[in-house]
């Protein structure tokens, strides 16, 4: 049963917020009443329309492509010229300049771990890349007290891409579960991209340097036409170093390579296309300075990442009975982690500690969705509905030896800690996820109603063997089976064809993941001993949210959007102590459905064209988290964040400037008093592109440009001050970047 309560608190939340975006419409119905007036005077000669941010066409918001403004909730795209404008290539800085968006690093050893949208991030942030799904990683109570364990998702690199499309908010009406948060989707490149107006060859060359890094990189693009036939190929090689810290920072060497190929036939009424994909990348971190203490002497570590993917889709134009339009994909993924880590100790011996984790996890998957346009009872109606299906395989594999440094000789495969290895924290999971969706866009003049529904299946299967079974716990992992509704309703209204507005109600649930429901792991070596439980009744995470605004896009490429939103999530799964682990007794941990949260925020984003050449944009974004069962903040909540920035773009195009401004306030509203709080900032950007010749773009840029000295909030969450926060984590200090692209 599905419900949504609103505390007293809560509703008059909601009725302020309500109280405010009123008050924003009203001038802005008044002004629409009068221009409908003029509309009404002898026609005059139209002026040229100028394409706005709102025109920006996306696909993730209601799985069909439409214009931002279009759709019913909040949407934000970064597109290829915006990647290369800002040098962008790490997944830290594509939303430098989008408030409310934010990423989560570890600039020590992991890196770039997951997004964060509206305070909510991890794996409760659908990823995906060409509409399937990436693969995840171990978080849960790993994350919050398991142990070593790295957590990234930075796997795609952006000289491949396209677009960024970000969702923001509950999606599982469209998506399923783990979009509970939002999705953010990759699109790469096609090769109609590069072949139009009759061209059937296409090739370039990026060259790019970063000082943020040291990073160079390299990336190779061909596009081919051969009657319906077309190919593309995209290479990108990449290496680099650790990041230019204001602080304490690990020295770090990496490399990667990236390889993106497409072919695609058309047809008379269909289009095919095969999809291949190969990321890797190859971290050496030769000293772990944070690691040492008086008895580790040394610590370093070799940690790659491998993603590879394969899809076959279709989509076929021509009407077939009731469907006027279908498309079908079938994908493949494999990803692999490994971390693998080596530390000196003190003895006697002196020994060698070699710690080894490796991630392994494919998905397989169908996805299929139809288009039917009717007329019913004279109201237009474009039905869209489908369904998808995937199984996932995920192992994680535990590794440990203790070797004598001077002989190499074996002492023990027992962990420091007296744990037994190899070992899983959890067994090997089967995981089938299938779900059936539909909406239903109706037209009812200036009036757009979109009612969705989707029904999920979720099953986990949970399969033991015999090294999950070296550290026993006392309650062996069990299947998890759950089915869900997820609900929407999306509503815009255009007053004319300046000015609209905007509502949606949305419900998002996540079903308990494998690292959450099933982590068993015993140690009973040692003074203290210790154990992880599975939990096999933990409860889906569910969020229902609601969501109203208003925009406006002018002929001269001017808009604006201001939206506010509340969202309320129940049963949040987090890890819980069960027993203190003392001398004597065995301590015990286990994943339990705990927080009722609530988060409610505004947002702005706005473009002003005051002059053909000249423009001003800026985006406001604000957000409250609350834990109402123990009525403190959340850390993952943002605080208040500006952005504004100038720039000028010459009329023929031939070059631009942009000066870009971040302000953020001091990140106080933490749930403990002792944890870290990080202080309010500014950074200021400036880039500039030229095109020399008609083949020939140069794209340059100064970051931080005021060398300021801060920390991102996201990084630091829930920690303590001590002698590595915050000066393990600043931010880098000035840089600059460059790239050039020459196009045949």
């Amino acid at each position: 049963m599905l419900s949504f309560r609103l505390s007293y608190s809560s509703s008059r939340r909601l009725m302020l917020l309500a109280l405010l975006g009123s008050t924003a419409l009203a001038p802005m119905a008044a002004q629409a009443q009068a221009q409908a007036q003029a509309q009404q005077a002898p026609a005059q000669a139209q002026p040229t329309v100028v394409p706005t941010v709102l025109d920006t066409v996306t696909s993730v918001g209601d799985r069909v492509e439409r214009p931002i403004g279009e759709t019913t909730g909040t949407v934000t795209v970064i597109d290829e010229d915006k990647i290369d404008k800002q040098n962008l290539h790490r997944m830290q800085d594509l939303f430098r300049d989008e408030p409310g968006v934010n990423v989560l690093n570890d600039p020590r050893r992991a890196g770039a771990g997951s997004f964060n949208i509206r305070g909510i991030q991890d794996n409760r942030v659908l990823m995906q890349v060409d509409g399937t799904r990436l693969p995840d990683m171990p978080g849960g109570i790993l994350l919050r007290g398991g142990g070593f364990t790295p957590y990234t998702r930075d796997m795609v690199d952006f000289d491949s891409l396209k677009r960024v499309e970000v969702l923001r908010g509950p999606a599982s009406s469209s998506y399923g579960s783990d979009a509970l948060g939002g999705v953010v989707s990759y699109v790469t490149k096609d090769p109609l991209d590069y072949l139009s107006n009759g061209r059937d060859l296409f090739y370039s060359l990026k060259l790019g340097y970063d000082t943020i890094d040291s990073s160079f990189s390299q990336t190779g693009t061909a596009a081919t036409r051969v009657g319906n036939m077309s190919m593309l190929g995209v290479f990108t090689h990449r290496d680099g170093s650790e990041l230019d810290s204001k602080g304490r920072i690990n020295e770090q060497e990496y490399q990667g390579n990236n390889l993106l190929g497409k072919m695609a036939w058309e047809g008379a009424a269909s289009r095919w296309v095969l999809t291949g994909e190969f990321f890797q990348r190859d971290v050496n971190i030769p000293n772990i300075a944070n690691e040492l203490t008086a008895t580790i002497r040394t610590s370093s570590a070799q940690d790659s990442t491998e993603r590879w993917r394969l899809s076959l889709g279709q989509t076929h134009f021509d009407p077939v009975g009731f469907v006027d339009k279908f498309d079908w994909k079938v994908y493949y993924t494999q990803f692999e982690r490994v971390d693998y880590r080596v530390q000196t100790r003190t003895g006697p011996p002196v020994q060698f500690h070699n710690y080894r984790q490796t991630n392994d996890q494919w998905i397989g998957g169908l996805e299929t969705q139809f288009t039917s346009n009717t007329d019913w009872f004279g109201v237009q109606n474009t039905l869209l509905y489908g369904l998808s299906f995937n199984v996932t395989g995920t192992e994680r594999l535990r590794e440990y030896a203790r070797i004598n440094a001077a002989t190499g000789a074996l002492i023990s495969n027992t962990t420091a800690d007296g744990a037994l290895t190899p070992s899983r924290y959890f067994p090997n999971t089967l995981t089938m996820q299938g779900g059936i969706f539909g909406q239903d866009e109706i037209k009812l003049g200036s009036l757009t109603i979109t009612p969705g529904l989707r029904a999920d299946y979720y099953d986990m299967n949970p399969m033991p063997d015999a090294i999950y079974r070296i550290n026993p716990s006392v309650q062996q992992p069990r299947a998890i089976t759950e089915v869900a509704l997820s609900p929407k309703l999306g509503l815009n209204y255009e007053f004319n064809k300046v000015y609209s507005v905007f509502a949606q109600y949305a419900h998002g649930f996540r079903a308990p993941p494998y690292d959450d429901a099933n982590t068993g792991f015993r140690n009973t070596v040692g003074p203290i001993s210790y154990e992880f439980i599975p939990n096999p009744n933990l409860e889906p995470e569910t969020s229902n949210g609601v969501e109203f605004g208003t925009r406006g896009k002018f002929s001269n490429g001017s808009s604006y959007q201001v939206s506010t939103f509340y969202n309320r999530y129940k049963n949040f799964i987090d890890m819980v102590t069960l027993v203190e682990p003392v001398v004597g007794t065995t301590g015990q941990y286990q994943a339990q459905n705990l927080s009722e949260v609530e988060i409610y925020g505004a947002e702005f984003r706005g473009d002003w064209r005051f002059l053909p050449e000249w423009s001003l944009n800026g985006g406001i974004a604000y957000a409250v988290g609350e834990n109402l069962q123990s009525n403190v903040p959340i850390n993952s909540v943002a605080p208040l964040t500006f952005n504004a920035g100038l720039g000028y773009d010459t009329v023929d195009g031939v070059w631009g400037a942009r000066l870009d401004a971040k302000h953020v306030f001091k990140h106080d509203r933490v749930t403990a008093a002792n944890q870290y709080k990080t202080k309010a900032y500014t950074t200021v950007d400036l880039s500039a592109y030229y095109n020399p010749l008609d083949w020939v773009t140069i794209r340059a840029g100064i970051y931080n440009l005021l060398d300021k000295t801060y920390v991102n909030f996201a990084d630091v969450q829930g920690l303590t001050p001590s002698a590595t926060v915050p000066g393990d984590y600043y931010q880098a200090g000035r840089s600059a970047a460059i790239n050039v692209t020459m196009r045949w």
